[in-house]
């Protein structure tokens, strides 16, 4: 996915693109993937490394004291390795705009198994941070209070439903910047995202990536 980002970013460029992942078949089908869209991507400084969230949160907090800009984009097949102890600390880097892919269908499954489910219940305390999710009722309530957490330390959060072809609810994406510019930016987003479905994100890549020919047919 941030691959995406990167596509016309000629302009305004990032100085460097750090791409983190634990598992090494993940790691090995971007460097792949790197590959084929080198043609596109040009020279732009990629970093493919295999580590685990936490490492790289660590990593960004020993470089955050050079004042340097991040755009720090997370999307987790699930939810559970992204822990609020972790994500608490990259909120706390000033500098830091998040990016978060909150799986909101997902979640709210695991709210109804964490009832008669221990395990499922410290998953959801781990990725809360508090018992808070107890309360919550619905896949609203639970993005809401993520969001309420997140508003203590990023003074502009915005939050934007995905869904697939059908109406059906994926995943919410949340950003989070202490940025007052990045409103009008959102609302540029969220325009966007609200006649888009994952299908035509999908089929744009193929064209970017000469898998197709004509972008119109998708309209």
């Amino acid at each position: 996915s941030p691959l995406i980002a990167t596509f016309n970013s000629n302009d305004h460029q990032f100085t460097d693109y750090y791409f983190c992942d634990e598992d090494f078949e993940s790691i090995s089908a971007l460097n792949t993937r790197l590959d084929t869209l080198k043609p596109i991507l040009g020279s732009k400084n990629f970093n493919v490394i295999q580590r685990d969230f936490s490492t790289t949160v660590l990593n960004l907090e020993s470089r955050s004291h050079h004042n340097e800009g991040y755009f720090v984009f997370i999307d987790p097949q699930g939810f559970s390795e992204i822990k609020w102890n972790l994500m608490e600390r990259l909120l706390k880097i000033r500098t830091a705009d998040i990016f978060l892919t909150f799986m909101t269908p997902f979640i709210a499954m695991n709210r109804t198994n964490a009832e008669s489910n221990e395990s499922h219940a410290q998953t959801m305390t781990a990725f809360y941070g508090d018992n808070e999710w107890s309360q919550c009722n619905g896949t609203d309530e639970l993005l809401e209070a993520y969001i309420k957490k997140i508003k203590k330390y990023k003074k502009n959060v915005f939050n934007i439903p995905v869904f697939r072809q059908g109406e059906i609810r994926l995943y919410d994406i949340i950003i989070a910047t202490n940025s007052n510019g990045a409103g009008n930016i959102v609302l540029d987003a969220q325009k966007i995202m609200d006649v888009t479905t994952t299908e035509l994100i999908t089929n744009a890549l193929k064209v970017v990536t000469n898998k197709a020919d004509d972008l119109t047919k998708w309209f």
